[in-house]
């Protein structure tokens, strides 16, 4: 998970320059951003939801 955060915030700050400087490549590096957070929340979101079943499994129990 950090690497990931940090890959993101790299790709976020080039987005950002590449959007004031130069704006295809900009527009670019935030398509990839954004192509990479949407599995990173959805495998996040699947691994709370997992945690939760097993947490009330365990209650159960």
């Amino acid at each position: 998970m950090p690497f990931q955060a940090i890959l993101s915030l790299v790709l976020y700050l080039l987005s950002f320059v590449g959007l004031v400087f130069f704006v295809w490549p900009g527009v670019f590096l935030w398509a990839i951003g954004v192509v990479h957070a949407i599995p990173m929340i959805h495998n996040m979101r699947a691994d709370r939801r997992a945690q939760r079943i097993i947490e009330a499994i365990e209650k159960k129990d």
